[in-house]
């Protein structure tokens, strides 16, 4: 799937945790209904 950079720890280090896990579930659901 799709990850886009700013999901990314290794590229974003300065992102906290939380803001970077929030976006992951939302884009692989798009994802979903893209594909479907």
């Amino acid at each position: 799937g799709f990850v886009p950079h700013w999901s990314d720890p290794n590229a974003v280090p300065h992102v906290p945790p939380l803001l970077r896990s929030f976006p992951i579930p939302i884009v692989k659901h798009h994802e979903q209904q893209d594909v479907e």
